[in-house]
């Protein structure tokens, strides 16, 4: 395991996050049941606009109430109060050419509630990310900080132990770090690429190396498509904007951007490794993945990435695999990526990633956690309607009166209480009888306490006068003294036995309360604790009360009854000769008296005892359990469900199976990609056959013949906290106060010391009273936390089940038979082969462009976590058999060999698809979809390019600097020599064209363009509506045209071929003419212009022209180029204001051209030498052509000019 920064870009990343931190929370709960919250080196960071985390997605908790962090980027300002702050930044500075063409060009008028989200437009989402960035750097760093604290170092290490069983120093690990997010939408992807060049300025960050993953709108096709009105068109921008990051064209807009907003000195390098789009299809047979739901997606997408967080083995194979060269050669540069010149743009740059995850696992977690949620469920009824048979047709009233006649006089009896009182009133008869009962053992042992010290008070007997002895004991006996210490005696005697009842007695009752919740439940209980209240109030306690006043003013030295009989002889003048006889005699009849002296004084001392248990014990344990009722009560009445899919654990009592189910929820059944061997509508009757097992197996119940009676004691022992255990783990014991662990241990397990009872009978402190504590541990949380410790129990059947592993379950043992060996591998193998379709990537391909671009047939790479089949040559051979079809390649069947491992306890084997990393442009979870949803759109496309793009067009345009500026000098050269057309100027219908010298036809670019002439500003933004449209031609790459694939992008080849014809990259210069010499050379011979008349007269003339041209091209350029042409410093910003737009006013009039002004700038010189080195040449080259006429009406040039802008000295050559 190593670091992670995950972030979120968005509501799809946000919930992609959601689902993944369930994911590790169950994978780490299945490492150690103790584990509550994700290791603090796996920092999870949620970006969006809104200003408040939203909630997670299908009832999960959201990134924050998961641990992670979220920064809401929004704003409560009206968006035109948040544009203009925005602005005068960047006015101040400068710098709003940067937004100029694709902020939105009249912020006062647009309604979008910033606090709330983008609004599906990706320009509003980045402007609102641009003031945010120092915001977002802060989180960022604050995360990362944490990852390297020693406590989380400390954790991850013990985490890998616990794990592995290996040790290991993560200390100076560098991060891996994840970006998810979506192309759809207005604020993830329009931040994403912000993000991952803030995080190139984050301490402990290597950007370089970040992996983006991004879902195409193919996964939200259910949703309806005008809720997605945007979602196509943002994807179209981002790819775009995503190339010119690839290729650092965007490099030097998102320094200077990131400056104006605090951000000094980014790294001039890459900020991401490697994209790879999510979409819904797998594949390149396109198979559809879950029910079209965008949840299954991202719940799927999600599995994926914990399983790559969560094995060591697939993150290290994966990161090798996206940050390392392409296995695929080359793509077909003349479609992608087209480069040259002295700082070409590396293939390796370029590609995609994919990735696809599936998983074979036994699937006896998901079997154990639903065991135990059906055992608590059956706990929880227990206790809400135990005292119900749903056989009987009697009331539920009815059958809890026959229950109290049925069970109360055994509970009273096991209290020590009379149990005829259970059905009929005490009275004063019964109570004397019950106090000798219950304090009968006292009694004697006080009784003969008093005894011993009664003897002492006889005189010396033997040969005395019989008259004076008698008169001795007499006085003895009537010394008030003696009174008093036999009192002393027999009171301190009956103080500790009521000391050591209140005790016994209140931790008696608390296990008959306990008993009977787990036998009967609340209900019942309740009913006992009432009518025991009631006994103690209105009977026991004022009847031990009259009895104790039978005891006022009694001496317990009186001669009792009847001794008389031994005291009357004793008056004659003899001697006494047998003393003893006579002590003997009297002894016996005082002991009687000690003995019923002693109950009264007990009695005396009950009863306030007794009337404090009713008010600070009796009362505290009734409300505590009518408490809990009230809770299960609400649980069962509770429409909440389960609030994690990847752990199913919950408390959500609803989502808990019980015995009467018809069949088990569907979800148990884990992801779509999740394969389990363990079948899981079989989990009913294996949860019955364990269950049974599990109480047999046990000493005490072993002789249990039924799941019935087996389900109804476990349940008993869920509630009761006590069962058997073979381990140091032992039961809690607990249910409603804390067991006594030690038989000598004092007090009572309530914790209730009664006000009476504050002095220790034996001596010592002082206690101070104190009432009953009691906590029911009976409500949802605490019936499955011990339904889980009760199936887990080590060396039981439901264990031993559970924890089967894959190398266990796959080896041939001597309780297995042939047939079910067979069968487990069959079902292994099928399970594996599964994986195998579902790990395909999560973004489908068209496999015609792959072998047109790449000249292969797709393929699938697949990577494995550790594979526990090593010495089963059985099954690796139908392993090996399956991956040997002509789909999987080598390094995947290589894979599987370097994966198996003989180690035990390992229970699932990751599955990680992807496809070598192909040319953006194969994929087909992309690019068909928006080529159907511009052209359904039939040329209506009013708000379809509205605020997508977020960066001028040279940090936006799917094409190398080099291809651009390609582009952009043929645009020159084909306005000049006649080969850009523009059919019906000045008109919204117009139509641009370029010509094809070998097919000897025009060709149309995109039409509608994406910035149509309606929206242009000035003549001159044809040039870039046309360039910005080569968007439109990616869109339709995959389309076939006259039996060609790719042909859409034959205007813009034909475009750049006009300067440079090279087919798979540039011109490389050396030696070597470039192209454009050629091109304008015969032009200069010729004048040749298709459908025109030959232009000039001679070589000399059409070179005075060309130059011309070119210097107006130049000089209009220059209007927007800071500093270029302005004669002394400090002239650019009057003369310029195009230049160095510092008025939002200004910006918002901007033409489109100006993105592109400083290309025409750079090139003008070096199309002027090219021009020169033509002029030399042409004197020499051959005859010119025939024309040829164009079947297209209308001409370049000679047409009106379109009205001139407001500033007359903006030149418009276009």
């Amino acid at each position: 395991m190593k670091k992670f920064l995950v972030v979120g870009c968005g509501g799809s990343g946000a919930k992609t996050l959601a689902y993944m931190m369930d994911q590790l929370k169950a994978e780490l709960r299945a490492i150690d049941p103790t584990i509550k919250s994700l290791p603090k080196a796996w920092q999870f960071v949620s970006l969006d606009v809104p200003l408040e985390a939203e909630s997670g997605p299908d009832g999960l908790p959201n990134v924050v109430q998961n641990g992670g962090d979220y920064v809401g980027i929004g704003s409560h300002l009206s968006f035109s109060q948040f544009d203009t702050g925005v602005s005068d930044e960047l006015g101040k500075r400068g710098m709003l050419g940067e937004i100029a063409t694709w902020a939105p060009r009249d912020p006062k008028s647009n309604t979008t509630i910033i606090s709330d989200g983008a609004g599906q437009y990706r320009a509003i989402g980045r402007l609102l990310t641009l003031p945010a960035l120092k915001k977002i750097r802060a989180s960022l760093e604050r995360a990362v900080g944490r990852m390297y604290e020693p406590e989380a170092v400390q954790e991850l290490d013990e985490l890998i132990y616990k794990a592995t069983g290996k040790r290991g120093d993560t200390a100076d690990g560098a991060p891996v770090v994840l970006i998810v997010s979506s192309m759809a939408g207005g604020a993830g992807a329009s931040m994403f690429l912000d993000v991952c060049r803030v995080l190139s300025t984050v301490h402990n960050i290597d950007a370089s190396g970040n992996l983006v993953f991004m879902y195409t709108p193919e996964i939200f096709g259910a949703i309806k498509s005008e809720a997605m009105a945007g979602a196509w068109p943002n994807s179209l921008a981002l790819f775009g904007e995503v190339f010119a990051a690839q290729t650092g064209a965007a490099h030097q807009h998102d320094r200077a951007i990131f400056k104006a907003f605090g951000i000094d000195n980014t790294p001039d390098t890459e900020t991401f490794a490697r994209l790879f789009p999510i979409g819904s299809k797998m594949g390149d047979k396109q198979a559809s993945f879950g029910t079209g739901r965008p949840e299954d997606v991202y719940r799927g997408f999600g599995r994926a990435l914990a399983g790559l967080m969560s094995s060591k083995r697939a993150t290290e194979s994966f990161i090798a695999y996206a940050r390392g060269n392409t296995p695929a050669a080359d793509g077909g540069r003349k479609y992608f990526g087209w480069t040259g010149g002295e700082t070409p743009v590396p293939w390796a740059r370029l590609p995609w990633g994919s990735l696809g995850y599936a998983q074979v696992s036994m699937g006896r977690g998901r079997f154990a956690e639903y065991s135990a949620q059906r055992l608590a469920r059956k706990s929880f009824d227990r206790l809400l309607s135990g005292h119900l048979d749903p056989i009987k047709t009697t009331t539920g009233e009815e059958q809890l009166a026959a229950k109290r006649e049925e069970r109360l006089p055994r509970i009273y009896q096991e209290i020590s209480l009379d149990g005829t009182w259970a059905l009929r009133p005490a009275d004063l008869g019964s109570v004397q009888n019950w106090l000798g009962l219950t304090f009968g053992n006292f009694a004697q042992n006080a009784a003969a306490q008093a005894e011993g010290e009664f003897r002492r008070y006889f005189p010396q007997g033997q040969d005395r006068r019989v008259e004076e002895w008698r008169d001795e004991l007499l006085m003895r006996l009537n010394d008030p003294l003696t009174g008093r210490n036999l009192s002393a005696i027999l009171d301190r005697a009956a103080y500790s036995a009521v000391y050591e009842f209140a005790d016994y007695f209140s931790d008696a009752v608390l296990s008959a309360i306990e008993g009977d919740l787990a036998a009967v439940g609340i209900p019942f209980v309740e009913m006992v604790l009432d009518h025991l209240k009631n006994l103690l109030q209105t009977q026991l306690v004022p009847m031990t009360k009259a009895v104790a006043q039978q005891n006022q003013g009694q001496n317990p030295a009186a001669l009792p009854a009847g001794s008389e009989v031994d005291i009357s002889p004793l008056n004659g003048k003899g001697t006494m000769s047998n003393p003893q006889a006579t002590v003997d005699s009297l002894s016996a009849k005082y002991r009687n008296q000690f003995y019923n002296y002693f109950l009264h004084s007990v009695a005396g001392y009950l009863a306030p005892v007794l009337e404090d248990y009713v008010n600070d014990n009796l009362f505290y344990l009734d409300r505590e359990i009518n408490d809990a009722y009230q809770d299960l009560e609400s649980a069962s009445r509770s429409t909440s469900r389960a609030n994690s899919l990847a752990d199913v654990a919950t408390v959500a009592v609803n989502s808990w199976p019980s015995d009467t189910d018809e069949k088990v929820d569907s979800r148990f059944e884990g992801a779509k990609n999740e394969i389990m061997l363990t079948d899981v509508e079989a989990f009913a009757a294996d949860y019955e056959t364990q269950l049974l097992a599990t109480v047999q197996g046990q000493e005490r119940t072993n002789y249990i013949s039924n799941f019935a009676e087996a389900a109804a004691d476990a349940a008993r022992c869920i509630i009761r906290g006590e069962w058997e255990s073979q381990d140091a783990i032992q039961a809690p014991g607990d249910t409603l106060a804390p067991p006594k662990r030690e038989r000598s241990q004092q007090g009572n397990r309530a914790g209730w010391v009664s006000k009476n009872l504050t002095t220790p009978p034996t001596g010592g402190d002082s206690r101070d009273s104190q009432h009953a504590r009691y906590s029911a541990l009976i409500r949802p949380r605490d019936l499955i936390e011990r339904a889980r410790q009760w199936v887990g129990r080590k060396d039981y059947p439901f264990d031993k089940f559970i924890s089967v592993d894959l190398n266990e379950y796959l080896t041939k043992t001597g309780d297995i038979n042939d047939v079910e060996y067979e069968r487990r591998k069959n079902v292994f193998v099928s399970a594996f082969d599964r994986a195998l379709q579902y790990g395909r990537p999560l973004a489908a391909v068209d496999a015609n462009m792959v072998r047109q671009i790449h000249g292969t047939d797709v393929k699938y790479t697949y990577n494995f976590s550790e594979i526990p089949l090593e010495g089963l040559d059985s099954v690796i051979d139908l392993v090996m058999e399956t991956v040997s079809g002509p789909q999987y390649d080598e390094p995947t069947r290589a894979g599987v060999k370097n994966a198996l491992t003989s180690s035990k306890k390992i229970r699932h084997i990751e599955v990680f698809g992807s496809y070598p990393n192909y040319s953006p442009i194969v994929f087909s979870s992309l690019f068909p979809h928006i080529a159907q949803d511009y052209a359904k759109r039939n040329g209506r496309l009013d708000s379809y390019w509205k605020e997508r793009r977020t960066r001028p067009l040279a940090a936006a345009l799917p094409i190398t600097p080099t291809e651009r500026e390609a582009m952009v000098a043929g645009w020159i050269i084909g306005r000049i020599t006649g080969r850009i057309h523009i059919a019906d100027f000045g008109t919204d219908t117009a139509r641009a064209y370029v010509y094809d010298d070998r097919a000897k036809e025009w060709v149309s670019f995109p039409h509608p363009l994406l910035i149509p002439p309606a929206k242009m500003i000035k003549n001159s933004d044809w040039m870039s509506s046309v360039i910005e449209s080569v968007l439109i031609a990616y869109a339709n790459v995959q389309s076939i045209e006259n039996g060609k694939i790719a042909n859409s992008l034959r205007p813009y080849h034909l475009l750049r071929g006009l300067y440079d014809d090279g087919e798979e990259s540039a011109n490389s210069g050396g030696v070597t003419a470039h192209p454009a010499i050629a091109r304008l050379t015969e032009f200069l011979a010729t004048g040749y212009r298709p459908g025109r008349d030959v232009a000039g007269t001679s070589i000399d003339d059409r070179y005075a022209a060309f130059a011309q041209e070119l210097d107006k091209f130049l000089s209009g350029a220059a209007h927007f180029v800071p500093g270029y042409g302005s004669a002394l410093p400090g002239q650019a910003q009057a003369n310029k204001p195009f230049a160095e737009i510092r008025s939002r006013e200004i910006a918002s009039q901007t033409p489109y051209y100006r993105d592109l002004a400083a290309d025409v700038v750079g090139l003008v010189p070096r199309m002027r030498s090219f021009l020169d080195q033509a002029k030399v040449a042409a004197p020499n080259w051959g005859s010119a052509p025939e024309a040829f006429t164009p079947t297209s009406a209308g001409a370049a040039s000679g047409q009106d000019a379109a009205p001139e802008f407001d500033l007359s000295s903006l030149d418009d050559t276009f």
